[in-house]
């Protein structure tokens, strides 16, 4: 592979991991705001459809390790 080639490689990698780091912190903030509207007494009904999601996909997310 030449070095254009390459240096097009590893700029697609990074931005990728770019990408995915600020997913990961997204998906983090929603994890959070979700279980401060279930300490509030927010129905997971409720939050589901404000995010327009399932209920398991809100459960999922929830259920984020630390």
């Amino acid at each position: 592979m030449d070095d254009e080639a390459s240096n097009k490689v590893s700029l697609a990698a990074a931005d990728m991991e770019s990408a995915q780091y600020e997913l990961d912190h997204a998906r983090y903030d929603l994890r959070d705001q979700l279980l401060a509207g279930l300490g509030r007494g927010v129905p997971l009904t409720d939050l589901a459809r404000d995010t327009g999601m399932s209920t398991h996909q809100v459960e999922a997310i929830i259920r984020l390790p630390d």
